[in-house]
């Protein structure tokens, strides 16, 4: 195990000679792979491929302290504390799911399979927006099982989305109280827990914008469209040049100014708006290491867009253009900017209430490693909307590209920190995989607004699939890590570990 052709690997694994060392041979890590079955076959042979070509040592995602720290689970001072005033948990959610997992959920079902189950009902949720997106331009028989297939799921797209997002808010819920009746509450399930919600919580997001009708938002008549967008038809029904910079200047020296910026705007920030809420309630649980969730949370605004996919499914999406309010000067707010409205003010004040949070209650040392691990976000934040900016076009017609790309380093950088709570170690604000997996994509999309060194549309997809292997890669390493750590299969029951402590005690 100390020979100079041997790499490091992402942790050690129990069966070499030496914990301390983090240093096993790739054959070791391979079999524990086989070991716990952790990812379909899939997934194991696209972080294997990345893993092959890249030296493991710069891409270790658990320091050597927090790996001895986990291998001492159950004996550390982990634990995983809640505070939750959500006004729809509290009066109906958590009623149902403590009546629905004993009677629907085994006992022999492991609580991270529930979580996984649940993260590919979110994932078939965002395949059939992509389906019912991309179905009009698709070149299929008319007359093909295929064309009918398709045909069915763009049509009832917004009927099927409604019941597997509330399928995952469902498992999303039982998850815990599953790992609290078998005894099986890990660190490892915190960390899968909250990184589903991460990438589910965009998800959502993004599908919002296509229940108030998103063709309705980037192709709408001149008087409500942001100047800068690009030129449009007499009719303002449809965009006719494919690439126009940003004017704010335009828009400010014009009347109807809310109007005209505010339903584009909103499609491309509300996602950035939600990931700015949700990771500063991490960082209230990392520095208070009680997660606080408010009374309009997570789960309320879920039931939000669960039902407006509903009433657009069985009313229309013309349902959202109803005008609440018109003045010259803003122009006109409909329904559909108004429940935006309210996400984002909710979100807003989420934000604040993490941040004064700290800033009042933990000591200096502890507010200054709280602004320093939103620099991240921030950075990504920042480079998020300088490509929304300067490529509105690019946006409009790759829509579900572009929220993917967006969607998956928002995951890395939300899971990093997660990973830093568990094993009570410092965030890395800058380490490899928020520089690889986030910073770095995000910037080279932006770079080529000045250098045009590819096509800007070719560009965003070729992004986007290096942040899905990257993603898959840096997950599967994560779950291979906490495994080995642990001592504990991924997807079936492990020994409780609570009662071999109490035991030997």
């Amino acid at each position: 195990t100390t020979s100079a052709t041997h790499r490091p690997c992402f942790l050690s694994s129990p069966n070499c000679s030496t914990l301390k060392t983090s240093v096993v041979c790739a054959g070791t890590n391979r079999r524990l792979w086989k070991q716990h079955r952790i990812f379909p076959y899939f997934i194991i042979f696209a972080g294997h491929c990345i893993e092959s070509i890249t030296h493991s040592t710069i891409m270790s995602y658990i320091s050597r302290e927090g790996a001895l720290y986990l291998q001492q689970f159950p004996n550390t001072s982990y634990k995983f504390s809640v505070e939750n005033k959500s006004l729809s948990e509290a009066f109906v959610l958590n009623s149902f799911w403590n009546w629905f997992t004993p009677r629907f959920i085994p006992e022999c079902i492991a609580p991270n399979m529930v979580t996984f189950v649940g993260f590919m009902c979110v994932l078939g949720a965002w395949a059939l927006q992509c389906i019912a997106d991309v179905h009009p331009a698709m070149v299929v028989h008319p007359q093909s099982h295929l064309h009918s297939l398709l045909d069915f799921l763009a049509t009832h797209c917004y009927l099927i989305m409604p019941i597997l997002f509330f399928a995952y808010q469902t498992l999303d819920g039982c998850d815990g109280k599953q790992a609290r009746r078998t005894k099986n509450s890990t660190p490892l399930g915190e960390i899968l827990d909250h990184g589903v919600d991460a990438i589910s919580a965009s998800i959502f997001m993004y599908s919002l914008v296509y229940s108030l009708d998103k063709q309705y938002i980037f192709s709408t008549s001149p008087t409500y469209a942001p100047v800068g967008i690009g030129q449009y038809s007499d009719t303002g029904s449809n965009l006719v040049t494919h690439h126009n910079y940003f004017n704010m200047f335009s828009l400010l020296t014009q009347k109807a100014i809310f109007s005209r910026i505010f339903n584009w705007i909103y499609a491309c920030s509300l996602q950035l708006v939600f990931a700015w809420a949700f990771f500063a309630a991490h960082v209230q649980h990392y520095h208070r290491s009680t997660f606080f969730m408010a009374e309009l949370g997570a789960c309320d605004l879920e039931n939000l867009i669960i039902g407006c996919q509903l009433v657009r499914y069985f009313l229309g999406e013309k349902v959202f253009h109803f005008v609440l309010y018109e003045h010259w000067l803003v122009g006109q707010i409909d329904l559909g900017a108004a429940i935006v409205l309210i996400i984002i003010l909710s979100t807003i004040g989420g934000v604040l209430q993490s941040v004064i949070d700290v800033l009042v209650n933990a000591d200096r040392p502890r507010r200054q490693s709280m602004l320093l691990q939103f620099l991240p976000l921030i950075v990504y934040t920042l480079l998020g909307t300088f490509y929304v900016l300067n490529h509105p076009v690019i946006v409009a017609h790759n829509f579900v590209t572009y929220a993917t790309t967006m969607t998956l380093p928002f995951g890395v950088i939300l899971t990093t920190l997660n990973i830093a709570r568990v094993t009570e170690q410092k965030m890395s604000v800058f380490g490899f995989q928020i520089f690889a997996g986030a910073l770095v994509p995000l910037t080279l999309l932006n770079v080529n607004a000045w250098l045009q060194f590819c096509d800007e549309s070719t560009l965003l997809f070729g992004v986007c699939m290096y942040c899905l292997v990257f993603y898959v890669h840096f997950a599967s390493s994560i779950i291979g890590a906490f495994c080995g750590a642990l001592k504990i299969s991924f997807l079936s029951i492990n020994p409780v570990p609570q009662a071999k402590a109490e035991k030997a005690q």
